[in-house]
């Protein structure tokens, strides 16, 4: 058993006011509860029903445009407001299968790290 989350990007690096789109897959979770860290920070949650709660991040480098979220998989839409470098992560909690039955726990994705291309 080793629960995690599979990240995806369509991209890595992006313009300043461009569209980054990270996706999320847990493996060895169920009914997860996803958050998207940048650099470190929890800026969204999202349950396996739908439910989205935001928050905006300290330095705006980046606006949530688009949050979808199934039991299977998050999608996550992001606009770069700020050019540097940051790490995207997607955590998950939710029941894991062990051997004393089902108990809450979660995993991380690889952190990615982001290049924002100034203009």
């Amino acid at each position: 058993m080793d629960p995690q989350v599979e990240i995806r990007l369509g991209e890595t690096t992006v313009p300043v006011g461009g569209t980054l789109t990270v996706v999320g897959r847990p493996v060895e979770i169920g009914l997860p509860y996803f958050y998207l860290y940048i650099d470190s920070t929890k800026i969204a949650k999202a349950t396996y029903n739908g439910e989205v709660s935001l928050r905006e991040m300290p330095e705006r480098a980046f606006e949530i445009i688009a949050v979808s979220s199934t039991i299977s998989q998050v999608e996550i839409t992001l606009r770069a407001l700020t050019a540097g470098s940051f790490h995207v992560c997607i955590g998950a909690t939710g029941e894991i299968r062990s051997n004393d039955g089902v108990i809450w726990g979660g995993g991380f994705s690889e952190s990615v790290p982001v290049a924002v291309l100034g203009q």
